[in-house]
């Protein structure tokens, strides 16, 4: 009888609790997280292309050095002023900002090594420059930052030869020698800094408008290879800036990339798009008014089960405005929109919009 009781009480608790049958109550229904949480990577593709000296490949910053020479890069002036993607106090600066926002990898831009017509030449100096500002974050990622990895993006920099090399003209050799390079700076001096994915080292490469060089066409079994480009040619990563929200699309492992804006508007205005008029261009969120970053996260939320990586463009794409780095007139608006939608993802909790505290707005 004693027993019989207790299970008796025991159910009523059950019943009053949740029921029985482990439904929740409207109470925990409406306390807990309607979602599990999620551990997805957030990759910041970061340029490391800014502030060098022309001739020597050294740090000098100010408008007048490499990148920064070009207007449309100065519309929006960053608070670290125009400075040099080398600089080891820019680097801790930016990384701890990329941290905050919850940022776990870097996608770093890279243009090789200075040699940009495989002729055993140095023609580019900035390259070089490039190169070490590749090895410095990896050095502060290894001193400072142990949580934080990075991967390496390799830009077209064949394109700059004179006469160029067209993505389709890279020999699967010369292919090969830029992995050779990556594998043995990069990759192997700094391998607890490496991001993993599909459990190996991943690089990515990148089809621009000359063509595709799929770098995984050498057959280099170390790495794991993603293009990022156009998918319906492909691709297995794809942001397609004409196409707006739509053109942020989930790739083949799941990554999706988003972007807070993308203007052409000044690389229009400084003549880069000669044969465009301005109905042409793609302008999106060019003011920071019409949401598009709050519309890419909801994305990301809507698809949350198929969602593998977030991949943020970028930390400082100047010439397309599309830049998270905080920058004059909006400041770190989009840094902290960018760690709203990202704690909120991870915890678990519902999409809800980012809404400006009255004393931050300007």
């Amino acid at each position: 009888m004693y027993r019989i009781a207790t299970l008796a009480i025991l159910g009523i608790m059950c019943l009053a609790l949740a029921g029985c049958d482990g439904t929740p109550t409207e109470d925990q229904q409406a306390t807990e997280p309607q979602y599990m949480p999620n551990d997805v990577p957030l990759m910041m593709l970061w340029n490391l292309v800014y502030g060098y000296d022309q001739t020597t490949g050294e740090c000098k910053g100010g408008p007048d050095s490499v990148g920064w020479e070009r207007p449309q890069e100065r519309v929006f002036p960053p608070e670290a002023g125009y400075y040099c993607s080398s600089d080891s106090a820019y680097i801790a600066r930016a990384i701890g900002q990329m941290k905050e926002a919850g940022v776990t990898t870097l996608l770093l831009t890279w243009h090789g090594w200075g040699d940009i017509d495989f002729d055993d030449n140095i023609e580019a100096m900035d390259f070089v420059g490039n190169t070490n500002a590749v090895l410095n974050v990896l050095r502060h990622l290894r001193d400072y930052e142990p949580g934080i990895e990075a991967a390496v993006m390799v830009e077209p920099f064949f394109l700059n030869a004179d006469p160029k090399i067209l993505p389709s003209d890279v020999s699967i050799q010369q292919r090969q020698t830029i992995l050779d390079y990556i594998w043995d700076n990069f990759y192997q001096p700094y391998s607890d800094q490496i991001f993993h994915w599909d459990g190996k080292p991943l690089v990515v490469n990148w089809k621009n408008n000359e063509g595709r060089w799929p770098i995984d066409e050498t057959g280099d079994s170390r790495f794991t290879f993603r293009e990022w480009g156009v998918m319906g040619e492909g691709a297995d990563w794809e942001f397609t800036a004409h196409l707006g929200l739509d053109g942020m699309k989930i790739g083949t492992d799941g990554a999706i990339w988003i972007a807070p804006r993308f203007d052409e508007f000044y690389l229009w205005n400084q003549g880069v798009f000669p044969e465009k008029e301005y109905s042409d261009l793609i302008r999106l969120d060019p003011y920071l008014t019409e949401g598009l970053y709050d519309q890419a996260w909801e994305k990301v939320y809507r698809n949350q089960d198929d969602v593998s990586m977030v991949m943020l463009y970028g930390w400082n794409p100047w010439a397309e405005s599309a830049s998270i780095e905080p920058a004059l007139p909006y400041g770190n608006l989009l840094l902290r929109k960018t760690a709203h939608y990202a704690n909120l993802f991870r915890e678990g909790l519902p999409f809800e919009r980012y809404d400006e505290p009255d004393e931050l707005r300007r």
